[in-house]
């Protein structure tokens, strides 16, 4: 019997710590295929033109970038990135 309780606050335990996670904002490849990023040049790399297969989800906009390269330098300051989109 208490091995039934154990496990049963375990798997509770377990879904209440799920639930608590911080929604990743890197887009699904099923929203990225129905999304189209807002912008044409990346803004890492701004003269190049983006990928439309490349792209991060960002406060609800697809943001698309040029590599995948530029998606952990935009993570670091992404404001400093957004203000300059074109």
């Amino acid at each position: 019997m208490k091995r039934l309780f154990l496990s049963a606050a375990l798997i509770v335990l377990a879904a209440g710590c799920t639930q608590n996670k911080p929604a990743d904002t890197q887009t699904t490849a099923a929203t990225q295929a129905s999304a189209k990023p807002i912008n044409t040049h990346c803004p890492v790399d701004r003269d190049d033109e983006i990928d439309p297969k490349v792209t991060y989800l960002y406060n609800g906009q697809v943001i698309g970038f040029c590599c995948e390269k530029c998606i952990p330098e935009f993570k670091k300051d992404p404001e400093k990135y957004m203000k300059d989109l074109k």
